[in-house]
């Protein structure tokens, strides 16, 4: 024993992967690890290498392990899996079936004896322990034991359907396959119980990516959930207390008596004393603890590593118990009450969990399976391994078909009660913690477990694409006739918009915007403020809804992402209280930015919204310029342009917001306010926009209106149009021209005439030719306007925009709009850009694509030569080399 690092001793009752013998589990063998084996003489002793080194060894499987699981990441996120899946592939390509399967030389038997030595196993094994045991109570800490309340008898039912069908189908079936045989767990409970379980985070991450999170599958799923995880730690403390070998060799405890039954029973009363103690002591004594640090900018590091400690305590109780220590850990995180003392806790840790300690945990599992064992088994057409993967396979699809049935009689549609039936099906760390607790303790063999580990991967890859393709024909549906835009919303009615908020920097300049759009009780204003959250590392895809009265404030789970929203919550509520006529909903939205317009164009279409307000992704700097702050946002605000189904503004924040604290405080501000009007949809929405301002009474409005003269061909061609189209499509295109022409004439007729005796508002004129005039025309108006409304534009090109078109550095704003935001306006303006995608978005239009216009009902009123009222502006000292026709 002295002279050997490692000793094999014949027992009965346990058994040992050693990945230097190719990742075979051997029945009846264990290793018995030296403390020398931790330990080293250093690197000047002879024939040293650095694996002989036990600490650097350590360190560079690590290294290995967390490199190869973030690479499977990366490569598999474009395809919407689940981080879990890279991670589970991750341990699979480093175990016996991949790398460490790989024979280098002849004289090594595979390159896992040199990258995984048994001797080190212990320390792999050690880690993966406490990365479990950490990330359970990270998920105990962000569970609501509260939704099991307000889940209902609906989801009540659903996830009782989800656990008990599957589990009886698995027993009905091993019962049959195995009658001949004596009871054991492989065959009997381990089946029916994987197939049984669903995984709630895993499942949060696929409705959040597909979209679903607050669609009425998205609720069932999520509320079933809730109550599944509750069979699922029930039924995993009972297979815990029946697997524990010792349990069956119990010792007297006084007059007690020693079976098995009565061992398991007493078990099973401890952990329910424990989960008392948590939740009746644990828990105020936390919530005490919290209160010291109220007042305190962050939480000490005292206080955390209290808390910290505390998992490692409870993890050794449930030990203790004879339950595994991740059920202690899970049970202290749920007691634990929301508080910025336990958010500042998941800020530290999480992130360091889910990097490093969960990646050599799946490894681990890796390790432990050999998918070429598989092989071979599976070559004996008797195997027992088909039997258990029927059993599985069987149980799942029961359980699909169960949930799907559900669904239809709560009058889902087909499509909606197939996802829930999928989503039903998820599976995730809960399963491969109990197939690792099963290996651990020899319940199974390396190849039940590796048959297992592939089917649960294999049915969670299937769940996202699965429930993305059957969500297409009713997200579609959706949107169909929903498209609103803002002529359509007379001035008198209500307004729906959805201001969107990447930051606390973006309130003011909204408030400002909402202030001028004269909210009151005849023409009010619904809000949906709708805060967009970047999604960083492993958190989940989240829509959150808030109340904007919370109660008990002080005493929620605090983040700094939801520290922000508080603050944008706050300034809403106090804006909210002392304007009349406006009414605000907050909204938090969790996803990446490539699919965060998704989600606005979701909320939009569902929330019936004419009007989204957008910031743009620069700011104003020191010396009045432009600055980008997060290119992200213009990938964003271009996907929302083309897939919104209301008209979008970009708001361009450039003092806009300075009297925002005004407006809060219920104070009317003096604001002038200019729109350029060219013709077309999109100037049709910023007059009416306008429109809405100019009841306001701190509203000054002037619209100019640039026509173009007898020199310029006004016909709309695009510059790819110019030298390929026919003269068939030339009159269609001018049939098209002048039915705008009319539509803008109709438009603007209606706004004069309802404005004619409003001396606050000044209608004019400008007869221009070319580009050169349009720059001079809007360098014309009075530099006392600080707020200009303009249209996008159709991405068409005329002779009075063609320069601008040209010299556009943000093609999202149009010509019109690029030029007063850029330096050659001369001043620093505020800008809204409106535009209004007529064409729409294949995923929310299914109308034919020879339609480029709405139909819209021209109004009853005359034409502009009735108006035959001129007034020359007294207030405005326009240039003198322009002519001006002026009309109010």
């Amino acid at each position: 024993m002295r002279d050997e690092e490692t000793t094999v001793l014949t027992v009965n009752r346990t058994s040992i992967f050693d990945p230097t013998l190719g990742g075979v589990n051997t029945f009846g063998f264990f290793h018995c690890i030296l403390i020398r084996t931790i330990t080293s003489n250093g690197m000047l002793t002879e024939n040293m290498t650095l694996f002989d080194i036990p600490l650097l060894a350590f360190v560079i499987q690590i290294l290995i392990m967390v490199s190869i699981t973030h690479v499977l990441i990366a490569a598999l996120k474009p395809l919407g899996q689940p981080r879990i899946v890279a991670e589970i592939l991750g341990g699979f390509l480093l175990g016996p079936s991949g790398i460490a399967g790989i024979q280098l030389v002849p004289e090594v038997s595979n390159l896992g004896s040199v990258l995984f030595q048994g001797r080190y196993f212990v320390m792999i094994d050690s880690f993966a322990n406490l990365g479990i045991i950490y990330f359970f109570f990270l998920v105990g800490l962000g569970t609501d034991a509260i939704a099991i309340k307000r889940a209902g008898r609906t989801a009540c039912l659903i996830a009782s359907v989800n656990f008990v069908v599957p589990f009886i189908t698995a027993i009905a079936m091993s019962s049959y396959y195995f009658a001949d045989k004596e009871f054991t767990y492989s065959h009997h409970i381990l089946p029916a119980f994987i197939s049984s379980m669903s995984s709630a985070p895993i499942l949060s991450r696929i409705l959040a990516n597909t979209k679903l999170l607050h669609t009425e599958v998205g609720q069932f799923a999520t509320s079933t959930s809730t109550f599944s995880n509750a069979y699922s730690w029930a039924f995993f403390a009972f297979f815990c207390s029946i697997t524990n070998k010792k349990i069956y060799h119990p010792q007297p405890i006084g007059s007690l008596p020693s079976s098995p039954t009565w061992a398991i029973l007493l078990v099973i009363v401890m952990a329910a004393i424990f989960t008392t103690f948590c939740l009746l002591v644990v828990r105020p004594a936390i919530s005490w603890l919290a209160r010291q640090t109220m007042d305190a900018e962050a939480p000490s590091t005292t206080h955390q590593s209290i808390v910290l400690g505390g998992v490692l305590i409870a993890s050794l109780v449930s030990d203790a118990i004879g339950i595994h220590p991740v059920f202690g850990a899970f049970i202290y995180g749920l007691a634990i009450p929301d508080s910025p003392l336990s958010s500042t806790v998941i800020d530290n840790v999480d992130s360091f969990v889910h990097t490093w300690m969960l990646p050599i945990f799946f490894c681990a599992i890796g390790l432990k399976s050999n998918i070429y064992t598989l092989i071979q088994a599976s070559l004996d057409i008797t195997s027992e391994i088909y039997k258990i993967a029927a059993i599985y396979i069987i149980s799942s699809v029961m359980k699909f078909v169960a949930t799907a049935i559900v669904g239809l009689v709560y009058m889902m549609s087909m499509p909606e009660g197939l996802c829930l039936g999928f989503l039903a099906n998820t599976k995730g760390f809960f399963e491969m913690l109990v197939l690792y607790i099963a290996m651990d303790r020899a319940l199974i063999t390396t190849e039940v477990l590796t048959m297992m580990v592939l089917i649960t991967v294999a049915i969670t890859i299937i769940v996202s694409p699965m429930v993305s393709m059957l969500q297409m024909p009713w997200k579609q549906r959706q949107f169909v006739y929903k498209r609103r835009n803002l002529q359509k919303s007379k001035p008198d009615t209500e307004l729906r918009m959805l201001a969107c908020i990447h930051a606390v920097r973006n309130v003011p300049s909204i408030i400002g915007l909402l202030a001028a759009s004269n909210p009151t009780k005849r023409s009010p204003i619904f809000v949906y403020a709708l805060h967009l959250m970047e999604l960083t590392g492993r958190a989940t895809n989240m829509l959150i809804v808030h109340n904007m009265n919370p109660k008990g404030g002080q005493n929620q789970r605090r983040t700094r992402g939801q520290a922000q929203s508080e603050t944008i919550i706050s300034a809403f509520e106090s804006y909210e209280q002392h304007a009349g006529g406006v009414s605000v909903q907050p909204i938090t939205a969790m996803s990446p930015y490539t699919s965060m317009n998704e989600d606005i164009c979701a909320i939009a279409g569902d929330k019936h919204v004419s009007l989204i307000i957008l910031p743009f992704h620069k700011e104003q700097s020191l010396g009045g310029g432009l600055e980008v702050t997060n290119p992200s946002i213009r990938s964003l605000n271009e996907r929302v342009l083309a897939y919104a189904p209301c008209t979008v503004g970009i708001l361009i924040d450039r003092g806009l917001g300075g009297t925002a604290k005004f407006a809060m405080a219920g104070h009317h501000v003096a604001r002038h306010v200019a729109v350029i009007f060219l013709g077309g949809v999109d100037d049709r929405e910023a007059l009416a926009y306008a429109w809405r301002m100019a009841s306001h009474p701190g509203i000054s409005l002037t619209v100019l209106r640039l026509i173009p003269g007898e020199m310029t061909n006004s016909r709309v061609i695009s510059k790819s149009e110019k030298h390929e189209t026919s003269q068939h499509e030339v009159r269609i295109i001018n049939v098209e021209a002048e039915r705008e022409q009319q539509l803008d004439d109709d438009f603007v007729n209606e706004f004069r005439l309802n404005n004619a005796r409003d001396e606050t508002v000044v209608y004019m004129e400008k007869v221009i030719n070319n580009s050169e005039e349009t720059m001079e025309a809007v360098r014309s108006i009075d530099s006392i306007h600080d707020l200009f409304i303009v249209g996008k534009g159709n991405r068409k090109m005329t002779i009075l925009t063609d320069v601008l078109d040209e010299i556009s550095v943000s093609q999202e704003l149009g010509p019109i709009g690029d030029f007063l935001a850029s330096s050659e306006l001369g001043r620093v303006v505020s800008v809204l850009v409106l535009h209004y995608n007529v064409e729409g978005s294949s995923s929310f239009q299914i109308f034919s694509s020879a339609v480029v216009a709405p139909v819209i009902k021209s109004p009853k009123h005359k034409s502009t030569s009735s108006l035959n009222q001129v007034h020359q502006p007294s207030t405005h000292s326009w240039d003198s080399n322009v002519d001006w026709d002026a009309r109010v």
